[in-house]
């Protein structure tokens, strides 16, 4: 940890792959919750086993603020998921 917010070095990363199939924001941001809790057991059993080590963010020293979603771009984002979920191509986007 360090004084930033998502700001630390880096234990793990995973690509979060069921983006497509998500309804809401509330429902993709309880899905990225719940991979972020697997995440986080794995992290502290390959920590304790000595399988995984920190790797630094490369811009650590310009990315030191937290951005909180404005409504506009709430309601972008809910539309789009749900026109990609009704897109006849999984995960499609126009833009």
């Amino acid at each position: 940890m360090d004084c930033g917010i998502d700001t630390g070095p880096i234990l793990l990363r995973r690509e979060f792959t069921v983006a497509e199939n998500c309804d809401s924001l509330a429902d993709l941001r309880n899905r990225m919750i719940a991979v972020g809790i697997e995440l986080i057991a794995e992290a502290v059993a390959g920590l304790d086993r000595g399988t995984v080590s920190a790797v630094p963010q490369a811009d650590r020293e310009t990315d030191r603020q937290f951005f909180v979603m404005h409504e506009r771009l709430k309601a972008v984002a809910t539309r789009r998921l749900k026109k990609d979920r009704l897109s006849p191509v999984a995960g499609g986007s126009n833009g």
